[in-house]
């Protein structure tokens, strides 16, 4: 009786340790990291993602940095909302992790949340990637590593080939001995890359529907049953009145 008593009283030390622990927790910008004066220094040229406004310090009531990662502000918040609040249900990452996965976390974490920036295909977004795809409409070589991880993400999505491609030995091997630049992670290319494309994609049919004289739509649903996902898609076949030719988009 004695032991589920000190079990007892253990859990439940543990748990006002914890939840005082995220209540304390204070979100910091990015450039403000403890410890380093004005601020870390940063390149603003690339300050430009809607996840730096959610994506930073944590803080504890010392004053001393929690872990050296960046973590969601939107998650910090809801914890310390919740009843129950658990620092594990804070998103963090490392260093090098990519703009795009922190943008993917809050797309699905945090529906509510607005991320309509240039990561997200604004205008500003496109005429970014413009350059890259007139080359790539006239097969036009690349001339940056930029470029070539785009170019490589466009050949595995036409191929519906496994992002994971980019990490096989063999393919990196080729890679590095006929080109001039280094194969990118498939991670990057997943993120990214892949919202790149998609950006690319989404406008071209905009464009595309925006000359639409007649159309067909036919939608199909299923179920994945190894993740038990379900999956709706929508097909539209239609003609233009510009060129009268017939155009087909799946989503």
């Amino acid at each position: 009786m004695s032991r589920q008593v000190e079990a007892n009283k253990y859990i439940s030390s543990s748990y006002h340790a914890c939840t005082n622990l995220v209540k304390g927790l204070r979100w910091v910008h990015f450039s403000d990291k403890p410890g380093q004066g004005k601020g870390v220094k940063i390149n603003k040229k690339r300050v430009h993602s809607k996840s730096w406004d959610f994506m930073g310090w944590l803080v504890k009531e010392d004053g001393n940095l929690f872990g050296d990662n960046r973590y969601c502000r939107l998650c910090l918040v809801r914890e310390q909302q919740h009843e129950n609040p658990t620092v594990s249900k804070i998103y963090g990452t490392s260093l090098g992790t990519g703009s795009g996965n922190w943008l993917q976390h809050a797309a699905k974490e945090h529906q509510d949340y607005n991320l309509n920036d240039e990561d997200a295909g604004s205008e500003k977004k496109q005429q970014k990637l413009m350059p890259w795809l007139t080359k790539l409409k006239n097969d036009l070589p690349c001339s940056s590593q930029w470029e070539f991880n785009r170019d490589l993400g466009v050949m595995i999505c036409r191929d519906l080939l496994p992002f994971e491609l980019a990490d096989k030995p063999g393919f990196s091997e080729v890679i590095k001995k006929n080109c001039q630049f280094p194969v990118p992670t498939a991670s990057s290319l997943s993120s990214t890359v892949l919202t790149d494309i998609y950006s690319s994609v989404k406008a071209s049919v905009i464009q595309v529907l925006k000359n639409m004289t007649a159309a067909t739509i036919m939608m199909d649903g299923w179920t994945d049953k190894y993740n038990a996902l379900p999956y709706f898609a929508v097909r539209l076949r239609l003609s233009t009145i510009i060129s009268w030719k017939y155009h087909s988009a799946a989503c």
